[in-house]
């Protein structure tokens, strides 16, 4: 979309006509370039397309102007790499419908992701929001259901393979593993839509008219597929280029552009990735000068971005901020380091970035549609386990080149696969021992070891200088982390009580769950007190002795039960046992122990003295006088032994019963543009006025909005190359 063009845009059109002036003065806060044969300069905001098959020509941009309501096909000498949604000056001239550029600069407004993240696993994702909508192009209907449409972009199949088929992993699966859970898209099938016109190559138009039916429906996205029901006469797909920090919106595709590199790798373009390709030299891995080697568009059989439907490589996942922390490294020193899968989420070393040798030459190469040479200057060193998405790929250290990482309001880097064994037909991983040492000298590394889950590599760099240096700017220490902190899951959710944790890779050796605390004991039930002890009958006359008490129960922790009052001194009374014999003093009841069964009133086993303690013997209790029978001691309540009964009176039978008192059980507790565009007007010798108007009056009305790449046609299949 167009920003407010004010301090950020050109209000009016400065030209500098050189055959008709001299020279003319343009006033806009900055020295305005006048070098001959420049004509003229514009302003706008510039839209670029990259296009997944052929094309008329390998490079488009197109400049939207303030005043005008159809782009400006610009046409650059060479390929600038510019991206979407930037503001760009350009000096030029026209040349037949389009506008030539000799010169431009990029007017850069203040501010930035200002976003700082220090590790990989258990980052906040974002979701972006997607659209996949079906148009019908004049009548030609849809050739795809609403279930196909939503199984290829938002289906949850098993995999572990992105692709096409029932069981495949489907492009929300694709950047969500790939990015390590941080982005996790969201939408739905729309329409069918329908359009009535032309399609190819009329982007904006299209998606104008038809995202504009979307929104009148109340809904609107981040991105938008804009695919076509039935096939029409051009390649199979086109992405809206952006960047990291500013995406693209649009991604139009054909009829036959549903297989998964298309789908990927349109979406990247989005992202501001650019198209993998390879670099073949003859007889090497590199030459000294990369001009004589080969370099294939597409060829890289591993990304999207390239010809394949497995994990981006190590360049692009650090561009688009896949990396943090220490999980890729500029190597500036030597070292040996340890590299870990670039599939797995992970806190340790997942690219190394090497500098070619200071006494290498410039190198560059150029492509199908790099349109003029890319310069390369460092090595990226990557290893693949053969997990998740690359499941069935030779696990080895694959090594790239390109150029340095791009900033994040810059299109990312063009990448090129090496071939770690140039007398081999296939593109090959460095094998465990291998070394391999730049023609320039002066940069060495070698392959220590390697496995699914680590690699250990040696790098030599003659005079290096500086640290080696994190994501996040720290400096590493040593060699690295020897493994991923775990394994398995996505964005490192502390596991429950002790189990491993379902986010990141196991989340950090989850946190331990806290032990219920233990639950309490349960309090002792009280204790039926002990009953006091029957008190003892007076002197009985020959009474008989009180029968036995009846235990009692378990009274826990009863207190002491008081001793009985002995029975007055009974005569021929025998010692009170557990049965009074006739005339015997009535037995008091004897101590409860504490928490064991109320003895007391139970058997009354002690003796009761004189009828103080109940422990001595009534004495004179032989031949009791006139004594009546002891009363049957009353029954304990409440957990209190019973009490003892009373003695005999004198010369009669003391029955003394005293019934246990009922103990309480324990109950145990559970736990619980720059400023001041040209805005002058430069007199004519007809005193008129040029403007953006008049000097593209020749231009016409332009129907496309991007960069457009030409590419050659594709097979329409999913690319599984190992």
């Amino acid at each position: 979309m167009s920003s407010p063009r004010g301090v950020k845009g050109i209000r009016a059109l400065c030209l500098v006509a050189a055959f008709a002036l001299a020279a003319g003065a343009c006033d806009d806060g900055a020295s305005a370039p006048s070098p001959s044969p420049v004509t003229g300069s514009l302003d706008g905001q510039l839209s670029a397309i990259s296009v997944f098959g052929g094309g008329a020509a390998s490079a488009l941009y197109y400049l939207q102007l303030a005043d005008r309501t159809s782009p400006v096909r610009l046409v650059f000498d060479g390929d600038p790499n510019l991206a979407s949604g930037i503001d760009v000056r350009v000096w030029g001239a026209p040349e037949g419908d389009a506008f030539h550029v000799l010169r431009y600069q990029e007017i850069v407004t203040t501010g930035a992701d200002g976003t700082t993240r220090s590790a990989l696993i258990g980052q906040p994702s974002t979701s972006p929001t997607v659209a996949w909508v079906q148009m019908d192009v004049n009548g030609g209907g849809v050739n795809q259901t609403t279930a196909q449409a939503t199984q290829l972009i938002f289906g949850q199949g098993a995999g572990p393979l992105f692709g096409t088929k029932s069981t495949d992993k489907s492009l929300v699966q694709y950047y969500d593993e790939n990015s390590f859970g941080m982005v996790k898209m969201t939408g739905q099938v729309e329409g069918p839509i329908p359009f009535s016109g032309t399609a190819c190559n009329n982007f904006d138009p299209l998606a104008q008219a038809v995202v504009s039916q979307v929104t009148a429906m109340g809904r609107t996205y981040d991105h938008y597929y804009l695919y076509w029901g039935s096939e029409q006469p051009c390649g199979p797909g086109w992405g809206a280029q952006g960047t990291r920090n500013k995406p693209g919106k649009y991604v139009w595709l054909n009829n036959d552009g549903t297989f998964c590199t298309a789908t990927g790798q349109e979406l990247g373009h989005n992202f501001g990735m650019m198209h993998a390709s390879t670099m073949k030299c003859t007889g090497a891995t590199i030459a000294n000068d990369t001009s004589t080697c080969t370099s294939s568009e597409y060829g890289n059989p591993m990304t999207v971005m390239g010809g394949g439907c497995r994990h981006l490589n190590a360049i692009e996942k650090w561009y688009d901020g896949y990396f943090l922390g220490c999980n890729a490294v500029k190597v500036r020193q030597s070292g040996t380091f340890t590299l870990l899968p670039i599939e797995t989420p992970c806190n340790g070393v997942q690219a190394l970035q090497i500098p070619f040798p200071s006494g290498a030459p410039t190198r560059t190469t150029t492509t199908d549609q790099s349109n003029g040479n890319v310069t390369v200057g460092y090595y990226y060193l990557e290893l693949r386990g053969g997990q998740g998405m690359d499941t069935g790929m030779k696990t080895g250290v694959y090594v790239h080149v390109a150029s340095d990482i791009p900033a994040p309001s810059a299109n990312g880097p063009r990448t090129f696969l090496l071939d770690m064994n140039p007398s081999s037909t296939s593109w090959d991983a460095m094998s465990s021992g291998q070394s391999f040492t730049d023609p320039a000298g002066g940069v060495t590394f070698t392959l220590n070891s390697v496995s699914t889950t680590s690699a250990s590599v040696t790098i030599t760099i003659n005079n290096g200088s500086g640290n080696n240096t994190c994501v996040d700017g720290s400096t590493l220490v040593g060699s690295g982390p020897a493994a991923c902190d775990a394994t398995t899951g996505t964005g490192g959710a502390t596991g429950t009580g002790g189990t491993t944790g379902t986010g990141g890779t196991t989340g950090t050796a989850g946190t331990t769950g806290t032990a219920g605390a233990t639950g309490t004991g349960g309090t002792t039930g009280a204790a039926g007190t002990t009953g006091g002890g029957g008190s003892g009958g007076s002197t009985g006359a020959g009474g008989r002795g009180g029968t036995t008490g009846g235990a009692g129960t378990s009274g826990a922790a009863g207190t002491t039960g008081g001793g009985g009052r002995g029975g007055a001194s009974g005569t021929a009374g025998t010692t009170g046992t557990s049965t009074g014999t006739a005339g015997s003093t009535g037995s008091a009841g004897t101590t409860g122990g504490a928490g064991t069964t109320g003895t007391a009133g139970s058997t009354g086993t002690s003796t009761g003295t004189a009828g103080t303690t109940g422990t001595s013997t009534g004495t004179a209790g032989t031949t009791g006088t006139s004594g009546v029978a002891g009363t049957v001691g009353t029954t304990g309540t409440a957990g209190a032994t019973g009490t003892g009964g009373s003695g005999a009176a004198a010369g009669a039978s003391g029955t003394g019963t005293g019934t246990a008192g009922a103990g309480s059980p324990g109950g145990g507790q559970t736990s619980g543009a720059v400023a001041g565009g040209c805005a002058c007007a430069i007199d004519t010798p007809a005193g008129g006025r040029f403007s953006a108007t008049s000097l593209l009056g020749g231009l016409g009305t332009f129907a496309g909005l991007g960069l457009a790449r030409r590419r050659r046609p594709r097979r329409q299949s999913d690319a599984r190359a190992a």
